[in-house]
This record gives C-alpha cells, structure tokens and sequence, in this order.
C-alpha cells in the first residue's frame, strides 16, 4: 500500500519546472500518444487495482508459456526436422503462436 502511495503522489504532482513540463510533453508527442493526461490516468488505475488482481495477474504470468528465439545459418535447416530431446519446436508463425497463447485471458487492461 505504501509504495502505491508513494507512485500515485508521485504521479499527480505538478511540473516543478518549465524542463519537467516540456519534457512530458514532448515524450507525448515523441511517442505519438498525444495522451496529455497519462499521469492522472495512471494514479488512477493505481488507486483502482486490488491486491488480489495483482496476486492473479504475477500468477498468470509465473506460468505463461515462453518463448525462446534461436537463429540459425542455412546449413542447420536439416535438424528442424529432428527431435534433439529439447523440446524445442519450430514455429513458422510468431503471430499465430502469439495469438494462441492465453496468457492475459480475462484481465482486463484499461
């Protein structure tokens, strides 16, 4: 409770300096959120969450499923085929596997 504290107090406190001001604004506009009200928006998500939904969501992420990337040359194309005992498995498609992963289920992101 009190580092959520601390991280909403933080988020609502005004630009103490004209650098602080145009620094947050430029990221905004950097990034092209164009979301002038980020800070107000994040204290409030914070003052929103329970413990509980942030005990469920490190549960489900604990045990997601990973991902691990390897690249190889041309001339270990042959060994895709092979079973090494790894584990391992070739995905032809990132985009497929990530969408198949039901890694955020019902959690609700606002």
């Amino acid at each position: 409770q009190t580092a959520r504290g601390a991280l909403v107090t933080r988020f609502r406190e005004p630009d103490r300096t004209l650098a602080e001001a145009f620094s947050r604004r430029w990221t905004a506009i950097e990034e092209e959120t164009y979301d002038w009200a980020r800070r107000a928006k994040l204290a409030d998500a914070l003052e929103a969450v329970t413990l509980e939904q942030v005990r469920a969501l490190a549960a489900r992420l604990t045990s997601a499923p990973r991902l691990a990337v390897h690249v190889f040359g041309n001339n270990h194309l042959a060994a895709f085929g092979e079973n090494d005992g790894s584990g391992s498995v070739a995905i032809d498609s990132w985009e497929a596997w990530r969408a198949a992963q039901d890694v955020w289920g019902d959690v609700e992101l606002q």
